[in-house]
This record gives structure tokens, sequence and C-alpha cells, in this order.
């Protein structure tokens, strides 16, 4: 809870859960900001100011280098985790040969994919949500040629499933394939494993884990497989141009130290598991069918996604809105149309049950009785509804 009372320095009524998209700013970052605000200087510059401006670009590399267990060189600052996504690929794709990513990939690495008219090939997910090793390491055994990269997420942003990286490790060195994680959800609330210190090349994003919007890091521990994606300056190494961001890095920087070895995080598996028991006692009690986005493996602690058979994703988001509950879909909208969650759709669900569903994550400020709250108001404007209309049909089937 915030000083306030409240969560996220929000209105007292208002219950935020959609941590996905982004995370409430935490006091240490915060603080640095405030801090870096006086202060005056481009941190390319030679005299004492922009010495200054660079002590603070440094200090949060090396927090962040902390964070993604690397070297401090290795730390390329972007404006987030797209573009440090876009960075990761810029290479690959030019380089002519084919670049392989999970079906369930964000939008910045699947996108660009899509949009570069290069070769790419789609990883199928399990219907849990998993890429299937045993698939990953057949495909990459009859490949006339090998990828000339293998880019995956670390935590899904809808499911909060989370890949099994090691397995994919260890078949990207057995092939000599070079490895992309986007950990942008998963870093800052999870410790870094061995993969994600081996992998080639990591994206991370601030505003997921409680630092600011606008700040970003790609680390990348090749720099043969980078081509830079902004030219100008020589910042970065001459790995991005342009005037860092000296106030977001510097609010990245403090919200990296607040998080790494934290174990903060682990206190919302429990949160989790007894929202999701209370949603499906609901829902059985109602007779209507939920279902849950990846219940039966390893997911993000924070992260739930569910669907009501018949509901609505975009009526229910409206409703709970107006009860100021935010939270998203595992829908994307594109000029009022809504489209079904390729995340889910790559899993094996229908489209009516994708349209239908929700994405509640936590974070460092949620507290149960936010939880509770939600639930009783899922309970009257969602899970009602569509019971009422599922009764309805019965009674007319009759």
């Amino acid at each position: 809870m915030t000083a306030g009372g409240h969560e996220g320095g929000v209105r007292p009524r208002n219950i935020y859960l959609d941590y996905n998209a982004t995370a409430p700013l935490l006091p240490s970052a915060r603080a640095a900001m405030e801090q870096t605000l006086d202060e005056l200087g481009n941190p390319s510059s030679a005299h004492r100011l922009g010495r200054r401006a660079r002590e603070r670009v440094e200090t949060a590399r090396e927090t962040v280098a902390r964070l993604a267990r690397a070297r401090t060189d290795e730390v390329i600052f972007t404006s987030g985790g797209t573009e440090a996504n876009n960075l990761a690929l810029s290479a690959s794709l030019a380089d002519g040969g084919e670049v392989w990513a999970s079906a369930g990939e964000h939008s910045s690495v699947l996108g660009v994919l899509e949009a570069s008219g290069a070769n790419w090939r789609a990883l199928a997910l399990t219907a849990d949500g998993e890429i299937c090793t045993d698939a990953l390491s057949e495909c990459l055994s009859r490949a006339e040629r090998p990828p000339v990269l293998l880019s995956v997420q670390a935590a899904n942003n809808e499911t909060g499933v989370l890949q099994p990286l090691e397995p994919v490790l260890e078949l990207s060195r057995r092939y000599s394939v070079p490895l992309h994680v986007d950990a942008a959800q998963y870093l800052g609330r999870i410790a870094a494993n061995n993969a994600l210190a081996e992998a080639e090349m990591v994206t991370l994003s601030a505003h997921k884990f409680g630092g600011p919007q606008g700040a970003g890091a790609l680390v990348a521990r090749d720099a043969s497989l980078l081509s830079p994606v902004l030219r100008g300056g020589g910042q970065e190494n001459s790995r991005r141009a342009g005037t860092e961001n000296v106030l977001a890095i510097a609010g990245f920087g403090a919200a990296a130290e607040s998080v790494t070895d934290s174990d903060s995080f682990l206190r919302l598996e429990p949160l989790r598991e007894r929202l999701e028991h209370d949603l499906r006692a609901s829902a059985t009690e109602a007779g209507v069918e939920l279902r849950i986005a990846g219940a039966g493996v390893a997911r993000l602690s924070n992260t739930s996604c569910f669907a009501l058979a018949g509901g609505r994703a975009d009526m229910h988001l409206a409703a709970l809105d107006m009860e100021g509950v935010a939270l998203s879909s595992g829908s994307a909208c594109s000029s009022g149309k809504i489209e079904p969650s390729h995340v889910l759709l790559a899993m094996g669900w229908s489209r009516d049950d994708a349209r239908g569903a929700l994405r509640l994550s936590m974070g460092w400020a949620t507290t149960s009785a936010s939880l509770s709250r939600f639930v009783e108001l899922w309970e009257r404007l969602c899970l009602g509804p569509v019971a009422r209309r599922r009764g309805a049909r019965v009674a007319a089937a009759h």
C-alpha cells in the first residue's frame, strides 16, 4: 500500500491489476528521478555537469548489469523493450538466413519479423503455452541450414507462462544458433537464471517492474550480432545513437537495484492461487466453465489469464473499469475491433474463448483486500450476466 492508503498512487476506489502493461513507479525510482530533475548536462559533454550526467548513466548501467548477470559493457540502453527487441533482430534479418521465434512472442518481435520480408519460422506452442523442446530439437536436426537466430520469451506477457529456457539454450549451443531472450516480463521479478546469463542477447524493460516508461536495455554479449537501428552519434559504444535519457535511465537503475536479490515477488503466488481458487469456485457454483491459460505449467506468480465460456472481454473490461478496476484482456483492440489473442490461438483456444480472456497481473502494491474486492465485482459484473444468459438459453431449449 502507498502512503495514501491505496495502490500505485491512484484514487482510493481504484484497483490496479495491470502490472504486465506497466507497474507503478517504485519509491526508489521516483527519488532517483527527482534528484536527476535538478541536474543539467549532456552525458557526452566533457565539462563537470556532463560528467555528472555520465556518472548517473554508468551507475545505472552497473545495477542493470547486475540484475541481468551481465558485464557493464554488454548493456545497451534503449527507449524500452520494443526498441531492444528491434535491435536484437536487426542484424539477423539483414543476414538473409532464417530467424526462428515462438508463436507466442510479443508483437515487437513477431511484428518485426512479419514486416521484414525475411525468412522466419514460428515455433508451435503446446496447449499449456510452452515451446515443445522435442519438436524444436527435431526441427534443428532436420534443417538444411540452422537459423541465424532463435528468439524466445522468458515469460509470456499475456499468460505468464515461463518458457523452458535451459533446454532451449542447450539446443542453441548444440546447433550453434545465437539465442535472444525477451525477458521484459521476467527480469525484475525473477532472478536471472543460467540461460539468461549465457544467452547472446537479452531484452529488459524498466516499467514492467517499477522503473519509468521510456527506458529499457539490450544485453548483447556478441556485438557482431548487432546492426544499429538508430545511427548518428557514438553513444552506447556506437550501438545506439542518440543522447541518453538520463532521467529515465536513473530511475531504471534505481528500480533495478531495489529488485535485484529481492524475493518480494514470491508473496504474490499464494495471492494468485487464492484468486484462481475463488474464481473457479464461483464459476462452478454458477454452472459456467472457467478456463485458465497455462494452469498446468510454471507461470509468473503475478499473472492469471482466464476466460468464462460465453464471456466477452470487451464488455467485462468496460463494466469493471466503471467500478475502478484496471486490468487487460487477452485480445488486441485495433480501431474498435476486438481480435483474439494470437498467444491463446497458438495454444489451441477457440476464437470465441480467446475473445473472452481477461489478464490480471499483480505487483509490489497489490493487496489481498484488493483481490477480494475484484472477485466480488467480477462475480457481479462478469459471471452473473454470463450465467443468466446461459440459464436463459437452457430454458429456451426446453
